[in-house]
């Protein structure tokens, strides 16, 4: 099932939608909408009983498939991140060395320190949209 209209339950400041095993033609034939869920600046909310009114959008929508085009993206558009993942799971000793760093407070200041020092000035997000593949290997920490 598409959406068609936003309701009382995306009222929030902040709305995720995510879209679990959407297929291609389900994608292809409501890209449409899913471009204006993603840009448009107002949504008009429906709720029962009472008149319908705008507020603005802050929807965020997560598109989560195993096909290889959920989703049309032309090479120029601006609306979709793309992460791609491989079927490999990291091994059990990956996620208690995770656990160890995020519990580690000296860890988690030098990962702050590493991003508000990150030099991002050639970065143009409007020109380099992400499109990052995990491979196994990439686990390693």
């Amino acid at each position: 099932m598409f959406i068609e209209r936003i309701s009382t339950g995306v009222k929030l400041l902040l709305q995720i939608i995510i879209l679990n095993e959407l297929e291609g033609k389900d994608g292809f034939s409501n890209k449409e909408k899913l471009k204006n869920l993603i840009t448009e600046g107002k949504t008009k909310i429906n709720e029962k009983n009472v008149k319908p009114y705008i507020q603005t959008n802050y929807l965020r929508i997560i598109i989560c498939s195993n096909n290889l085009t959920p989703v049309e993206i032309p090479w120029d558009d601006r609306r979709f991140c793309v992460f791609q993942s491989t079927q490999c799971k990291p091994p059990f000793n990956y996620f208690n060395t995770v656990w160890e760093y995020l519990k580690d407070d000296n860890a988690i200041y030098t990962l702050y320190d590493y991003y508000k020092n990150l030099n991002l000035s050639s970065f143009e997000p409007n020109k380099q949209r992400p499109n990052q593949t995990i491979t196994e290997n990439e686990y390693s920490i």
